[in-house]
């Protein structure tokens, strides 16, 4: 993938090799190291919370249990994949092009309009399907996996949802909040999910997704409309 992406731009002329001779520039490689700390922190915040989750399952249940979540969960990732490899590549470099605030609410909205509704339909068509898509994808062996789908889809839809306000604080390099945001809710998963499945069983581990989301979706819903709603008189 590398080598045909790098002959098709110096092919067409947007990379030059000549480009990469320029003097080093210190402001610059500060401004993206900003950026390397949030990555780095995605990175492994994101495993690690997934990991100590499936750890404390497979004890507090089975390894069959952890599967099935594990399941589910990939499921999840896949299904998304469309949605959230259009926030990287359009969404983000789009963010940190406004510099003004009422250019970023109407792309929020822009997008947000057309992505939502692209992830309801595929959560609702993948919940009502829900036992072709174990059948085809895994085996009949895991159908108790189908309780699982309703919240792990809500908290889908709510992660989405809240990702559109979150990569703001990537766009305009609010590296502290964002790291601390990442490190909160990664923790706050794993609490939930031991705090909840004492109480649902292994279903509660799909409650403590959704739970997580809502309350970092509230968080970003504050956050933001602190940020961009503000009087007239402040914008650039």
């Amino acid at each position: 993938v590398f080598l045909l992406t790098a002959g098709w731009s110096l092919s067409g002329g947007w990379i030059r090799f000549t480009e990469f001779a320029a003097r080093f520039n210190s402001q610059v490689c500060r401004d993206l190291m900003h950026y390397t700390a949030m990555a780095l922190i995605t990175a492994v915040t994101l495993p690690v919370s997934l990991i100590l989750v499936r750890t404390y399952l497979s004890k507090a249940f089975s390894e069959q249990a952890a599967g099935y979540w594990q399941a589910i969960w990939r499921i999840s990732d896949t299904y998304l994949l469309v949605v959230t490899n259009a926030l990287a590549v359009y969404y983000l470099p789009k963010l940190a092009e406004l510099k003004h605030d009422v250019q970023v609410r109407r792309e929020i909205f822009h997008v947000g309009i057309i992505a939502m509704p692209l992830v309801l339909l595929s959560a609702g068509s993948i919940y009502l399907f829900r036992d072709y898509v174990l059948r085809i994808l895994f085996a009949t062996s895991f159908f108790p996996a189908r309780e699982l789908f309703a919240y792990q889809l809500t908290g889908d839809c709510l992660k989405i949802a809240s990702w559109l306000l979150s990569y703001l604080m990537i766009a305009r390099a609010m590296t502290k909040i964002y790291i601390a945001t990442e490190l909160i809710f990664s923790a706050s998963f794993v609490i939930l999910t031991i705090a909840l499945t004492r109480l649902f069983g292994l279903r509660g581990v799909t409650y403590a997704f959704t739970l997580n989301y809502i309350l970092y979706l509230l968080l970003m819903i504050f956050l933001f409309r602190r940020l961009l709603f503000r009087p007239a008189a402040a914008e650039p």
